[in-house]
């Protein structure tokens, strides 16, 4: 599972990227790369980095078993 991709300008952006299995029977391992932060079971998960380099990049996802979902990812910039 990949979501769409975001572009960032510098490195050390925050990405944050969530999934979600519409049937809830999936289970569901980070992209290579990235921490899972597992919420509600197995429905829904999160995942993040603190990108190294900039450019393009997108959250992926492993699942179990083929079903339905939807994936988001966005970049933060620190606030500094």
């Amino acid at each position: 599972v990949t979501t769409t991709s975001v572009t960032t300008t510098a490195p050390g952006r925050l990405i944050f990227a969530a999934v979600m299995d519409d049937t809830r029977t999936a289970t569901i391992q980070a992209g290579s790369g990235f921490t899972l932060r597992p919420v509600l079971g197995s429905a829904l998960a999160t995942e993040d980095l603190v990108q190294a380099v900039a450019g393009s990049i997108a959250g992926t996802f492993t699942f179990s078993v083929a079903h339905r979902y939807l994936a988001r990812v966005v970049a933060f910039k620190s606030g500094g």
